[in-house]
């Protein structure tokens, strides 16, 4: 998985010419491969404060300005660490390469930057907790050191990924973000590309009477 040094390097190549159409939205989710130890041979690590850059850079990339995009932060999710153990372990690793103390402290980073960015957050990890009736104090459920938490591990399939009811939450928080900062940019506030097939005037503007079908051809 992607970093936020490969997201950097990857963004220009992803974005279309702004001459040719927008980008009014985009979700930028990193952290949990940045979080894994610097100890693991994978790569994957990058050390916090410069994941925190890299954000920056992200939001603030010249790519990404020209469109004049809405950005949401996601904060990384909690991991899974019971599952994630097996998997990376049939991966040839021999203990986990990451742990849920870790990962929050780069949730909390990415939240810190989009609140000094001024940018959308959607804080996954906190929804995702919720969840399991978690509040700010409590033990990081979905530890190892802890019993098996049942809310955390069907939102987690792999230890790592989510699962089809992960990601409705995600859509979930995603519009209460877009709700919050953009109140004008939620669906029910935005116009047609096209009109709606049963608007008559806008149809009637496009030089179409609905309701008369002068080329169709009938048989009797």
């Amino acid at each position: 998985g992607f970093n936020t040094t490969q997201g950097l390097k990857v963004l220009p190549n992803i974005l279309p010419d702004p001459s040719q159409t927008r980008v009014r939205f985009m979700d930028i989710l990193f952290g949990s491969n940045d979080a894994c130890f610097a100890s693991c041979p994978n790569g994957q690590h990058v050390p916090l404060e410069e994941y925190k850059k890299n954000l920056v850079g992200l939001v603030n990339h010249p790519a990404l300005q020209a469109h004049g995009t809405r950005v949401i932060l996601v904060t990384p999710p909690p991991i899974e660490e019971r599952r994630l153990e097996h998997r990376v372990k049939s991966q040839g690793y021999k203990k986990l390469n990451r742990r849920n103390e870790v990962t929050k402290q780069y949730a909390d980073a990415s939240r810190e930057v989009a609140e000094n960015l001024d940018v959308g957050c959607l804080d996954l990890w906190t929804a995702f907790m919720k969840t399991a009736d978690w509040k700010a104090g409590d033990p990081l459920y979905g530890s190892i050191d802890l019993p098996e938490n049942e809310a955390i591990r069907s939102l987690i399939h792999d230890g790592l990924h989510f699962t089809p009811k992960a990601y409705g939450i995600f859509y979930e928080e995603m519009m209460k973000t877009i709700a919050g900062k953009w109140p004008d940019q939620i669906p029910e506030k935005l116009s047609y590309a096209i009109p709606a097939w049963d608007d008559t005037e806008a149809w009637a503007k496009e030089g179409l009477q609905m309701g008369s079908s002068p080329d169709v051809v009938r048989h009797n």
